[in-house]
């Protein structure tokens, strides 16, 4: 009900996020695809708090991982448990048409750090493209390890590795070079008015205003902390 009034495109479900804090402790996260019960029983509350705020048409999504590993033989390790995840959540109740899919594992309780979680465990697109054609009405989105607009032409583009894959989400690779993915419409679907036609510094000269405004903002409701965070997008412009 608190993110109906802002009309998001999408509510996204994290089921995906490896961090003790989150899937220890929280209990959320990554740990999650661990109980497809509770996260459709999370799906239909998120979406009848959206009708109740006015919000009934925003779809939810879910990003995960491809399973989870504790350092056993885990049952969230093998194909056909992510595909009974996705089942579960895309043909159960919950309908969920729309899965952001990091594909590597995320490996829990073994000291594990997000940037270890990131980097370490290998990556298998092959088993997103898998449930692309296991599941032809679900929607499914790209993550992890994708750092440039020729490396997702090469994996999902017409002539690609997996272009039965609907789209790519990027994360920290679009930080840290946002010029680079400032192209990206115009690139991948040649639509030459999306190209920027603002320079660097036009745009640090917007930002510096909505930082300005955003800063004070903050400071009037007493949190000290908005600069650092205002000033993180602009260190690879």
């Amino acid at each position: 009900e608190i993110a109906a009034p802002y009309h998001y495109d999408a509510i996204n479900l994290n089921c995906g996020c490896p961090s003790e804090r989150v899937s220890g402790k929280g209990a959320f996260g990554a740990v999650l695809m661990r109980e497809p019960v509770l996260v459709e029983d999370i799906v239909l509350g998120l979406r009848q708090g959206l009708s109740a705020g006015g919000s009934p048409t925003t779809p939810v999504t879910i990003k995960c991982r491809i399973g989870t590993d504790e350092g056993t033989e885990d049952v969230l390790t093998k194909y056909d448990n992510l595909a009974g995840f996705v089942e579960k959540l895309s043909e159960g109740p919950a309908k969920v048409q729309r899965f952001q899919v990091h594909a590597r594992k995320a490996v829990l309780g073994m000291k594990f750090s997000p940037e270890d979680n990131r980097k370490i465990p290998p990556l298998r697109y092959e088993w997103v493209a898998q449930l692309a054609k296991d599941f032809p009405n679900v929607a499914f989105v790209l993550n992890g390890g994708i750092n440039s607009i020729p490396e997702i032409q090469h994996l999902i583009g017409k002539d690609g590795l997996y272009p039965q894959i609907r789209g790519v989400m990027s994360g920290r690779a679009t930080a840290k070079n946002p010029w680079h993915w400032a192209m990206v419409d115009k690139e991948l679907y040649g639509d030459e008015a999306a190209q920027p036609n603002l320079s660097r510094r036009q745009v640090l000269a917007i930002y510096g205003r909505y930082c300005d405004e955003e800063e004070e903002r903050a400071l009037a409701t007493g949190y000290q902390g908005a600069r650092r965070q205002l000033l993180k997008p602009l260190q690879n412009l």
